[in-house]
């Protein structure tokens, strides 16, 4: 059985584990990652980054994309025209593959939603 190694990746591709019991801590190190003072403090950073958001507008949604992605998204909105032109310009498999995708995230997020319930009753 191939598992995934606790040695560092250089590609960015998954690493191969040697043991049952490495494949075991590595599961342990994921299902923890978001609990407990790992989860409030990234809650913390979410807030921080949202308020920042809603205080600075764009320019701080520029600057947190350079932060966090490494390049300066100019201009921050990309012309419809332009758009267009990308679209008719991609494989027709992969307008194929980003609709579908689309769906299955409009299908999750629709699904996520709050739903009232009414019941009626003699009581």
């Amino acid at each position: 059985m191939t598992t995934l190694s606790t040695e560092p990746a250089t590609s960015g591709l998954p690493r191969c584990l040697d043991s049952a019991a490495g494949a075991e801590q590595q599961l342990d190190r994921i299902s923890t990652r978001t609990t407990g003072q790992t989860q409030k403090e990234a809650t913390a950073t979410v807030e921080t980054i949202i308020e920042r958001v809603r205080t600075e507008g764009d320019s701080a949604v520029m600057a947190l994309t350079e932060q966090f992605d490494g390049f300066l998204p100019e201009p921050l909105r990309v012309p419809a025209a332009e758009l267009h032109q990308a679209w008719e310009s991609s494989p027709a498999n992969l307008r194929d593959a980003l609709e579908l995708a689309h769906r299955r995230v409009q299908d999750f997020h629709v699904r996520q939603k709050p739903q009232d319930i009414d019941v009626q009753g003699i009581h």
